[in-house]
């Protein structure tokens, strides 16, 4: 995990805001650890920079960034992202302190440290305090007095691991290695097709091994595990090139470091191209039976067929290197793992229950960038499975007054319906039910009794798109429509809820007798079997369903209905007090899904739901089915339920 910055804290702001195209002031202050009024400042700082060629503008605590002059943008945030001031963050100044203890031979006065920075004894006396914290993750300490001296403890190899996961930019940026040995190192991993990355990875743990080997800072004392690497292919390979940069260099480069040196390459993250090493990596039962209890384990708790297929073989080599990043401890860092914790809610959470797996099969623990790795894996597998089964939803245009209204009347519409979405244009005067038959929504100008199993919806020759939007949810829910999901139209839970399962429970009960009332009404509906509520009760003994506090997700296997059976409870407030259980989606799956797609839109939406404190209060209100209707669909002065 990444614990430093080569870049200040403004412009990691600016980076933020620009990838994420808005953002809001809550948001880059819990990133950053810093409070809004901070982030406000350091906005305002950067606004003053930007002179003009762009703004940073702030709209009900949501950051936007509005380029101005293109050229003269480009230009300043150049210079804002090459800032070489050594000492101008705290970030650089721990950075500064730790290069100094970790050369030292005798221990670093306080005074010292504060005057080669130009800084005051308390400043440092702060960075230090930070310092600490973040050292402790390394099982790294600084020890000693202010006034009598400071040291760094620890092993040579947790130093090396705190530099290159955090500092190494900042202290080797302007170290270069000489060009032939780079081309020397590539010469021989061409072969294996390694990323770019792990190619720079590996030329940044040579950097370091050849510093600190030759001013005396070697590896002494490696524990077991790491004795296990030299049968391994990685540190063949590692010799081979230890072996060309040792005659380059006219050093010797001892067998520790060696294991050091493969450390890169056996914790790579998986390359874009596997078939370089696909013929050097053993797929151990160790992994083969992880990735089997990590699919079972989804399968169990969210009831959805991960087959992975295509990317079956990538996501094996991803664990078989991950198993490897654990075991040795090498981290490397994911860039983008808030991006993907926010736009594949459903892909993170089948993440978390991998990383639930792997620590204890492994007796590990995981970081957040690994999480968002395997979340991307399952993100991938989520998408191409929606691609794949998406169903193509035919519309048909009915006008009277000609093509060109008809036409227009069909681009209105394209601002409404999903993008696949097939919209055919025809006059009142041919259509017959034969053809509107095929379609699965009408929608005509002409009022006229047409004969069909479609449904029929008459519009304005001009008519109002928020109208119609709320027009067809009124049908999508009310009707059950089977469409997809249209702009703003998007409540899969809403479309399976019905009436018979929908309850506003009773706040004396506790939250598993409100379940149970939830359970009993559905078996006397006929809606699940007898033996439903034996398996919900077992689920809760072992880990209690529950998104956060106040929302609970009790769900099982019901063998009763081979579709998917959604249930809300609303626990109404009690008087003068704040319910911790609000909402309860208690959800039946069919022993075989048919289509893990709508199951992934319903643990997608609740996953929503759960991360939105208005929606959550707004939901606890309802006092009817027919209020929920309403609070989703906004229907109230448009259509009478």
């Amino acid at each position: 995990m990444k614990y430093f910055y080569t870049e200040n804290r403004s412009t990691r702001i600016l980076k933020l805001i620009e990838r994420r195209h808005s953002i809001s002031v809550d948001a880059i202050a819990e990133k950053f650890e810093v409070s809004s009024k901070t982030v406000k400042n350091d906005v305002k700082e950067l606004n003053s920079l930007l002179k003009g060629s762009a703004l940073i503008d702030n709209k009900q605590g949501i950051y936007k960034i509005y380029i101005i002059d293109n050229s003269k943008f480009e230009e300043i945030k150049t210079n804002i992202y090459n800032q070489k001031e050594f000492l101008n963050s705290p970030q650089r100044r721990m950075a500064f302190i730790l290069y100094k203890l970790m050369n030292s031979e005798e221990p670093y006065l306080t005074d010292d440290l504060a005057c080669e920075m130009n800084v005051g004894r308390t400043t440092v006396i702060s960075d230090l305090k930070k310092m600490r914290e973040i050292l402790n993750n390394y099982d790294l300490k600084i020890i000693g007095k202010t006034n009598n001296g400071l040291a760094l403890k620890g092993t040579e190899l947790n130093i090396r691991f705190l530099v290159l996961e955090n500092l190494y930019e900042m202290i080797y940026g302007e170290y270069e290695l000489d060009e032939d040995v780079i081309d020397l190192v590539k010469e021989i991993t061409d072969q294996y097709q390694f990323d770019t990355t792990t190619f720079e990875s590996f030329i940044h743990s040579l950097v370091v091994t050849l510093d600190r080997l030759l001013n005396g800072h070697t590896i002494n004392t490696l524990s077991e595990k790491y004795g296990e690497l030299l049968r391994s292919w990685e540190f063949t390979l590692v010799n081979t090139i230890s072996d060309a940069v040792e005659k380059r260099l006219t050093i010797s480069i001892p067998i520790k470091e060696r294991i050091f040196l493969a450390l890169p390459i056996i914790g790579m993250n998986t390359p874009t191209n596997i078939e370089g090493i696909s013929p050097h990596v053993e797929i151990t039962e160790e992994v083969s039976n992880l990735v089997n209890h990590i699919l079972e384990r989804i399968k169990y708790d969210m009831g959805l067929n991960i087959t992975l297929d295509d990317i079956l073989k990538d996501f094996v080599y991803h664990m078989a290197f991950l198993v490897n990043r654990l075991k040795y401890g090498v981290h490397i860092h994911n860039p983008i793992v808030d991006e993907i914790r926010k736009k594949y809610k459903v892909a993170y959470k089948m993440a978390e229950l991998a990383r639930d797996v792997i620590e204890k099969s492994l007796d590990v623990k995981m970081t957040q960038d690994e999480v968002g790795f395997i979340a991307a894996y399952f993100g991938v597998f989520i998408s191409e499975q929606q691609i794949e089964k998406s169903k193509i939803y035919k519309v048909a245009v009915i006008c009277g007054t000609g093509r060109v209204t008809a036409r227009l009347v069909a681009s209105q519409l394209k601002g409404i319906f999903d993008a696949n979405t097939v919209i055919d244009l025809y006059s009142d005067s041919t259509v017959t039910s034969e053809i509107l038959d095929k379609y699965n929504l009408v929608l005509s100008t002409v009022q006229a009794n047409f004969k069909t199993t479609a449904t029929v919806i008459y519009l304005e020759k001009i008519f109002d798109e928020e109208a119609l939007k709320k027009r067809i949810k009124s049908i999508k829910y009310i009707d059950k429509l089977d469409m997809p999901s249209m702009q703003g139209m998007d409540s899969i839970l809403l479309s399976i809820l019905d009436e018979d399962t929908f309850f506003i429970l009773d706040n004396q009960l506790s939250y598993l007798e409100n379940v149970d009332h939830m359970i009993d009404n559905l078996y006397s509906k006929g809606y699940v079997d007898d033996g439903f509520k034996e398996r919900i009760r077992k689920r809760e003994e072992k880990s209690t369903m529950v998104f956060n506090e106040s929302i609970a997700f009790p769900h099982t296997i019901n063998y009763e209905n081979d579709e998917i059976v959604v249930s809300l409870g609303i626990i109404p407030e009690k008087a003068g007090e704040n319910n911790q259980r609000k909402l309860v989606f208690l959800v039946g799956l069919p022993e075989q899904t048919k289509d893990d797609t709508l199951l992934v839109k319903i643990y997608d939406e609740i996953i929503a739901i759960a991360n939105d404190k208005n929606t959550i209060e707004a939901l606890s209100k309802v006092k009817s089915y027919k209020e929920l209707i309403l609070h989703f669909t906004k229907e109230n002065d448009i259509f009478d339920l």
